[in-house]
């Protein structure tokens, strides 16, 4: 735009914090007309259901508002299908993007892929532009396009931008929603411009204004206490803070955290290689980004592929995301299993080495999940990189030594006077101490290692190390059990 405009002036859906909160603190009188009852979820799920017949879109909205965001989530989760369509459908737009930006991403894209393209368009309209690109992110590309298609050419191109960065880099979770004002505006056009524009901007999560020359190459940073107390005819670069703090659109999401962590920034810009300002990072986008990829690793962890899991969800998807990770687990153990056969006349000669191959096996992996859970955050909060490996397995080594003999020997010892041999209790317990020193060694480097061959360490450490702990823990007890036999 011209010099004497904003760059930017993005029309988000609006503030989306006023739900659970009593109305006169926003400058509403409460509606009479809507009463709520205190109760538990379930109750509220009737209600709900006895709103969706015979009501408006303004009276049921008005409702929902009333009620704290978790409560109606709980409700929502509990319609059926069929009904939760129908409530989309009766509320307006923007009430439904209000309640669509409470939900879950991949909840919000199954909901809107069902409802017809233009129907579905006018709700993602009205999310802020970081939430649209998530909600959209979540689909099937088929149809995110369909509803592209369907959206105004700006906000579609807009669209498309954010979600060509991935998720995890400040151009992911930057937002669209700022202003900016070109070089040579003077002071008080731009206090015009916000007087006149004092709705739109007030919803914008943005405590600073941009200054960008006509390339739109971010110049400077504005405070609107220093305009307030400038002489409206002086030029906003004299007013203007110069060389401020920016990141590049590709910094990823655990330097972003550190840098809100050590810093008080509300927000940062956003730019290219240029320097053309692009979006901005804001700290709560940030928090909430470095959330769900914890969600994400964790259900990883747990063995729940293909993103989150809702028990709102279809059964078949539900099953094939579970069902994918314990068919890999089950072939993995069949083979640390088959161990087991190259030793049978060795268990035949000492059959109370079967009660604790388990347990040497259990132990083992346990200490290094514990190293593969720790190398795991330290990759996420960027404190070690792939390169960092032997650094890593020097730590490790030393930790599972002390821990491997002190769980050999008390095993031992239990061994020893439970079954009152001692060539059992020397064979279990150095089983358990040489596996443990493995794989803590293992778990600590593994997921490194995979990082750095760009396999992600999430999915691809527990089985790995699940596997070698378990069939390294049978073979060292059953060889050191044919080697003291002779």
């Amino acid at each position: 735009m011209l010099f004497d405009g904003p760059v930017r002036s993005e029309k988000g859906g609006g503030p989306r914090t006023t739900r659970g909160l009593p109305q006169e603190c926003c400058g509403m009188a409460p509606p009479d007309t809507v009463q709520v009852e205190p109760s538990g979820s379930g109750d509220v799920t009737q209600q709900l259901r006895d709103r969706l017949v015979g009501s408006d879109g303004r009276f049921l909205a008005e409702w929902i508002d009333s009620l704290p965001s978790g409560e109606i989530v709980r409700a929502f989760f509990h319609l059926s299908a069929e009904e939760q369509a129908q409530l989309l459908h009766i509320l307006d737009p923007e009430d439904a993007a209000d309640l669509i930006d409470d939900l879950p991403d991949e909840q919000s894209a199954d909901l809107l892929e069902e409802m017809p393209p233009d129907e579905a368009a006018a709700i993602v309209e009205e999310l802020d532009s970081d939430d649209r690109a998530d909600v959209l992110g979540e689909m099937e590309e088929e149809g995110a396009e369909a509803i592209l298609e369907a959206l105004p050419p700006e906000e579609a191109e807009e669209a498309r931008q954010l979600l060509a960065y991935e998720s995890d880099t400040a151009g992911g979770v930057m937002i669209k929603e700022y202003v900016a004002y070109k070089l040579g505006t003077t002071v008080g056009k731009v206090l015009d411009d916000l007087r006149q524009h004092h709705d739109e901007y007030s919803h914008y999560d943005v405590r600073y204004f941009y200054v960008t020359d006509q390339a739109g190459v971010l110049k400077g940073v504005l405070r609107l206490r220093d305009m307030v107390l400038s002489s409206r005819q002086r030029p906003i670069d004299e007013v203007m803070i110069t060389d401020p703090t920016m990141v590049h659109v590709g910094l990823d999401l655990s330097t972003l955290q550190q840098m809100f962590e050590t810093h008080s920034y509300s927000g940062l810009p956003v730019v290219d290689k240029s320097g053309r300002l692009l979006g901005v990072v804001i700290e709560k986008e940030v928090a909430e980004a470095a959330r769900k990829n914890a969600n994400r690793t964790m259900l990883k962890l747990a063995g729940i592929f293909g993103g989150e899991e809702l028990r709102s969800m279809p059964l078949l998807q539900r099953v094939g995301r579970r069902l994918s990770w314990l068919l890999i687990i089950l072939i993995l153990s069949v083979c640390a299993a088959s161990v087991i056969h190259f030793f049978e006349g060795t268990l035949e000669k000492m059959i109370a080495l079967t009660m604790f191959l388990p347990v040497v096996a259990g132990m083992s992996g346990c200490s290094g999940n514990q190293a593969v859970a720790l190398s795991l955050r330290e990759l996420a909060l960027g404190t070690v990189k792939p390169w960092d490996v032997i650094h890593v397995l020097a730590k490790e080594m030393k930790v599972g030594l002390f821990n491997g003999i002190v769980l050999g020997v008390v095993l031992g010892v239990i061994g020893y006077v439970w079954k009152g041999r001692y060539d059992l209790g020397i064979i279990i317990g150095s089983a358990l101490a040489l596996n443990t020193v493995i794989s803590v060694c293992l778990g600590g480097a593994l997921p490194l290692l995979l990082k750095g061959l760009r396999i992600d360490p999430a999915i691809a450490s527990s089985p790995i190390l699940t596997t070698v702990a378990d069939t390294g823990g049978f073979l060292m007890v059953l060889s050191f059990a044919a080697l003291m036999m002779g």
